[in-house]
């Protein structure tokens, strides 16, 4: 279909949040994503109880992780 970036990363997201793999790799996760929609994401309460590694160059996305490494 015709769906954005952003709306594409949004549906891989959910996707992902419905799997049961204890183990989440995002890479640059919400690079598409306008940044109203990206600040309403919370990856720790929607990948609760899994081990989430993330890579992106957006510091306020590290900001919101539990542990990060800049």
């Amino acid at each position: 279909g015709n769906l954005s970036g952003g709306q594409r990363q949004h549906l891989a997201l959910a996707g992902m949040s419905a799997s049961r793999k204890p183990l989440v790799l995002l890479d640059e996760a919400t690079s598409q994503m306008d940044s109203v929609i990206r600040r309403g994401l919370r990856p720790r309460e929607l990948f609760a109880h899994r081990t989430v590694i993330s890579v992106g160059h957006e510091a306020d996305e590290a900001g919101r992780s539990r542990r990060s490494k800049r």
